[in-house]
Order: C-alpha cells, then structure tokens, then sequence
C-alpha cells in the first residue's frame, strides 16, 4: 500500500503508521475521531473554543495546515513544553505561533508527556507494527506515568508501552508481544542505561533495550 498521502509530512512517511493506527483503533472502538478540535483535549483552556485552522491529530499530535502561497502560518499551543515533530525543536506553549514553511513541510506538534510509537518501515504502512518498534518520548514531566498501546495489523492491540518518570530516572516496560524495541527520549541526554545501551544522540536520545525492562538515568 502506498504511502503517498502522507508525502506532505516529509520525514513521518510510513514509520509513523503505529501511532496512526492506534488512533484508527481508537476511534473504531470509543467513537472518537482521530481527527478532533483542539477544545476536546484541551476543554479547560479558553484560547482553544474558536480554533478552527488547527487540529489535533489523535490524543498526541497538532497539526496546523498552513494555507497560503507564502508558507506562513499562525498557531495556538495550549501551555507546556511542546515538540515539533519534523524538527525535534522545542516551543514553549501558552501562547500563539508564528512560522514560515516551505511546500514540504508544516507545524506537526507533539503535545507534552507523550509517547509516540512509530515502526521500522518507511516504504509501506502494512507491516507488523509490534515488530522493532521505536517507542518516543517527549517531554516526560516529573512524576509522570503515561502508556500507549500498539495494535498489529489486524487492528488488535498486542503490547503496550509504559513509561515512569521519577527525578531524573525514567523506566520504560514493555508488555505482551513485542520483538524488539528501542527507545528514543527527545533533547534529552542520558548518563546511564540498564538493561539497554546508548546507539545515538541525533536530537536526543536512541537506545536499545534488552528485556521487557530498561531503566535511564537522564541529565537535569
């Protein structure tokens, strides 16, 4: 199957379809659209009731379409540390943005505490999603403890990733049926892993874990 609607995202492609799936799930099973209004998962912050140039994209993600000749674009984010997908930069929220892109990209936001699973395919969006997956986390606050779970292809949820933040420790536990992960932990820096070693820096942090466990001491 090809992945030529998701061109326009650049880098995200196919290795992305995990979370996208997941969210697909999702909405079968609850109902709720993965494509929803700011205001549904941000009902308490007021700045958000009238927004209708951006939308987030599943429980996770923001997107803000930019809709002009000149690439410009202006954008709500409710407060916390946001993540640009694309860029791996960090923006402050609780305030409007604004940026200027060019025709292959756009503002693809990951909201605060958030694990983003995306897959080992970059060519094709049917493959087994459990397999080697990348479990991404973004701005994991102190005393935190978020899960995401990772459907197969036959759109039955199979494993699950959680993961704890105490100080600067962060645990990660994988559980049911898993072959193989590795855990990137975005701007950040990481002085020691158990169960797990340190394979990259390139905007944050890549490890590969050993066991269903792995246990990262990150810097202040």
């Amino acid at each position: 199957e090809s992945c030529s609607v998701l061109a326009r995202f650049s880098k995200v492609k196919c290795a992305l379809m995990p979370y996208i799936y997941g969210q697909a799930v999702l909405a079968h099973e609850s109902g709720i659209p993965v494509f929803r209004p700011v205001f549904f998962e941000f009902p308490e912050d007021p700045s958000v009731r009238y927004l209708d140039a951006q939308y987030m994209f599943g429980e996770r993600m923001m997107v803000a379409p930019v809709m002009n000749e000149h690439g410009r674009v202006q954008y709500y984010l409710p407060e916390g540390i946001w993540t640009n997908y694309l860029t791996g930069a960090r923006v402050e929220g609780g305030r409007w943005i604004q940026e200027t892109y060019d025709y292959f990209s756009l503002p693809v936001m990951v909201r605060p505490d958030s694990i983003i699973v995306t897959g080992y395919e970059d060519e094709k969006a049917d493959y087994d999603f459990e397999e080697n997956p990348i479990i991404g986390l973004y701005e994991i606050s102190d005393g935190a403890k978020i899960t995401a779970k990772i459907p197969d292809k036959n759109g039955e949820y199979v494993s699950e990733a959680e993961a704890k933040r105490e100080g600067t420790t962060i645990t990660v536990q994988m559980k049911g049926k898993t072959s193989g992960y590795r855990i990137f932990i975005s701007n950040r820096k990481v002085k020691s892993v158990d169960n797990g070693e340190l394979i990259g820096s390139q905007g944050g942090s890549m490890i590969k874990a050993d066991g269903d466990k792995a246990v990262i001491r990150i810097e202040d």
